[in-house]
């Protein structure tokens, strides 16, 4: 299960990362997300349903600025920073608000200037002195009235001259005023001017420095560790089953298997159980089906992309003329047979097995589409008799291994 905001969920969470394992880099993606709107006006992903944010923040890139606001007035170091913010990988962004904050802080201008697109009205004081009579004072006003008014080029031809605002005869007006008036009413403030781009920017800017003070505060409130090393959790990993341990992953990744039958990699999470004990059999269910991106090159006859465990997709064209619709010969780790029909669903066949799943085209991008299997991965694995490895296949047929490590993420 997923909880959240579609729009607003870091890439890690949109995969279904556990919310113990989510850390201070997930709220970075979603602050980047926030400053990206506040700046443009827009969010940089946009979808029909949560599945589709969900997608998206899987598997896209936030447009450029001058995409979503072409009239936008963004330096590019102050874009950059939002950027990095929503990197697709964790270990990309800003690791803290605090270091967020700093980079954006240093990086938008200091000075704006004040960009006023109409006439400021201001509030005059006048005396019934100055009025001679003509205007008859208002109950309650007790020798003034305040009226709204633009502050006109020249004094006015009747009575007394009307000092503009900021100028000293209305102070003097003022002094007098309070002096033979028991009602000590201040003067309406006047209204401040509409905000310049760069004053959006200046603005923003004060927020994350209000959210650096918050992370410092935040870092001293925190209990600190005696040794002065950091204060990581260990995962409790006491079981009497061999398989619970730290294992490096075939890919490179970091793998616990814990004794709850839980299992961790990296964003991901899975199950365990056992299969055959005498045999040292298990089975690894991971939460969420295979999702691949692939584009198909210019010449509509090959295509490559990736999903998000890090396997690649390259295939060659059998049967089609363009598109996605049309026979594949899969050539990444299983070799297979992929068919992909208008209906919106693709079959695939391979010596190891038959699978399938349902697929979509990207419309924010050329040629670009979305594969989404039927069924999660689900690894067959063995462990050796000295516990140091384990060894299988997926249902697809590719090779999964992983070894023991005795330090664990």
């Amino acid at each position: 299960m997923v909880l959240g905001t579609p729009a607003y969920m870091s890439s890690e969470q949109a995969y279904g990362m556990r919310s113990e394992e989510l850390d201070a880099r997930s709220d970075i993606y979603s602050l980047g997300v926030v400053v990206y709107e506040m700046l443009t006006g827009s969010l940089p992903f946009y979808a029909d349903t949560p599945t589709g944010f969900l997608r998206k923040q899987i598997n896209e890139e936030p447009p450029p600025f001058k995409t979503i606001a072409p009239n936008l007035d963004v330096s590019p170091p102050v874009e950059a920073i939002v950027l990095k913010a929503l990197r697709k990988k964790r270990e990309d962004r800003y690791a803290s608000a605090l270091e967020f904050a700093r980079a954006f802080v240093a990086a938008a201008p200091t000075d704006p200037a004040v960009e006023v697109g109409q006439p400021l009205p201001s509030t005059v004081v006048v005396t019934e002195e100055d009025l001679d009579g003509d205007l008859p004072l208002t109950q309650g006003n007790h020798g003034r009235i305040d009226v709204p008014t633009q502050i006109p080029p020249h004094p006015p031809s009747k009575g007394k001259a009307i000092d503009p605002i900021g100028q000293g005869q209305r102070s003097a007006l003022l002094a007098e005023e309070r002096q033979s008036s028991k009602i000590d009413e201040p003067p309406k403030p006047l209204p401040l001017p509409f905000p310049s781009s760069k004053m959006k920017i200046a603005a923003i800017a004060g927020v994350v420095f209000i959210l650096m003070i918050a992370g410092i505060w935040h870092s001293w409130q925190s209990p600190k560790p005696s040794d002065g090393k950091p204060n990581v959790e260990k995962p409790q990993l006491a079981s009497e089953d061999p398989i619970v341990g730290c294992y490096v992953w075939f890919n490179g990744g970091a793998v616990v298997i814990r004794p709850d039958h839980k299992v961790a990699g990296g964003p991901f999470t899975a199950s365990w159980q056992v299969l055959n004990a005498a045999q040292r059999s298990y089975l690894i269910s991971w939460s969420q089906p295979t999702i691949s991106r692939v584009k198909i090159a210019a010449d509509q006859q090959s295509l490559a992309g990736g999903n998000q465990y890090g396997g690649k997709d390259l295939a060659t064209r059998l049967a089609g003329s363009s598109g996605l619709v049309g026979t594949w010969h899969w050539v990444d780790v299983v070799t297979s047979a992929v068919t992909v029909k208008t209906d919106g669903t693709w079959s695939a066949v391979s010596p190891n097995g038959a699978w399938g799943g349902t697929w979509q085209e990207d419309m924010s991008y050329p040629w670009t589409y979305t594969m989404t299997g039927s069924d999660v991965p689900k690894d067959k694995l063995t462990l050796a008799e000295d516990g140091s490895r384990l060894s299988g296949v997926d249902q697809y047929g590719i090779a999964i291994s992983g070894t023991r490590s005795d330090t664990c993420p």
